[in-house]
């Protein structure tokens, strides 16, 4: 899907191409759609390890790391997947608010990754 978006803007501008199909919708959905779930299936995993610690050494604070770890993560999941929704909705309605949501989105996800990095360490 990255490829023939590729394709599509280098010969072309993404808002009005002469393509049938405009593959920065897809793309952007897609993307949004991976993002959440990849996040759902960490979160998820992190809280199945944290019952299994829960249940080898019993009492309250044994999973709080798994629990602290989750929440990173989701944090970091709801900045990129919130800007993207902002970027995605004005392009699906043709409208050029878009623009003003598609400069900064870059920065937004590296920064959603840094949020990971920096509070782990």
């Amino acid at each position: 899907m990255g490829v023939l978006l590729l394709i599509q803007l280098s010969h072309s501008s993404p808002w009005g191409s002469a393509s049938s199909i405009n593959w920065i919708i897809p793309f952007f959905s897609m993307s949004l759609a991976f993002n959440i779930i990849v996040t759902i299936a960490i979160v998820g995993r992190l809280y199945y390890f944290r019952r299994s610690m829960l249940s080898i050494f019993p009492g309250n604070s044994h999973g709080d790391h798994y629990t602290n770890i989750a929440a990173i993560f989701v944090e970091s999941s709801v900045i990129t997947a919130a800007f993207t929704l902002l970027c995605l909705v004005p392009l699906v309605r043709g409208s050029a608010v878009a623009n003003v949501f598609l400069q900064p989105l870059g920065e937004i996800q590296v920064s959603a990754s840094r949020v990971v990095g920096f509070t782990l360490n």
